[in-house]
């Protein structure tokens, strides 16, 4: 792991400061206190991303927004994020996988996301946010704990490993809050 990524013990004094904190708190901190340069959110443009985003433009208002384009929102969810990068003057980066909903089609069959979830969101999501994060430091998330059984024990800050050896910060500023 490299020298620059934050130590256990740093991990450690962060999550006890933080559990309890309001969620500007964790942005500001990771946006324009951790010393992290190559900082993006990623967002869904969903109620707790658009919050992030929110208190992260007020603070650095050219921080890079990941968005994955995979073909299948919405109309509705695309003309909210029209609508919302227009008014927070958000700096959006698209990103597409491989295929569009019809080569995907194409090349594995209908339906993907029916009968193999797992291939499609590898293939929509999970490929284009690795090859995003890539050179980065940072990477600020709106996980929610209780959004998942996986994301139930989610730590606030983290280290997550891209790649073999390619490790980044991974910041859950709104992990505590609940669907409630």
């Amino acid at each position: 792991m490299p020298d620059t990524l934050l130590s256990d013990d740093d991990l450690r004094t962060l999550n006890d400061r933080f559990e309890a904190a309001h969620p500007r708190e964790i942005v500001r901190w990771a946006v324009a206190e951790s010393g992290l340069r190559e900082i993006a959110l990623a967002s869904a443009f969903q109620a707790e991303g658009t919050c992030v985003m929110h208190m992260a433009t007020q603070i650095r208002p050219d921080v890079p927004v990941l968005f994955l384009d995979t073909g299948f929102h919405f109309d509705e969810t695309l003309a909210f994020k029209r609508r919302l990068t227009e008014l927070l003057g958000l700096n959006v980066v698209e990103l597409a996988g491989e295929h569009t909903p019809r080569s995907q089609a194409v090349a594995f069959g209908p339906r993907l996301y029916e009968r193999d979830p797992e291939r499609c969101c590898d293939i929509n999501k999970v490929r284009p946010m690795l090859g995003a994060l890539r050179g980065r430091d940072a990477w600020v998330t709106a996980f929610r704990r209780d959004s998942s059984p996986t994301r139930a024990t989610a730590p606030i800050v983290d280290r997550y490993e891209l790649e073999p050896g390619s490790w980044i910060v991974k910041v859950n500023p709104v992990a505590t809050w609940t669907r409630r």
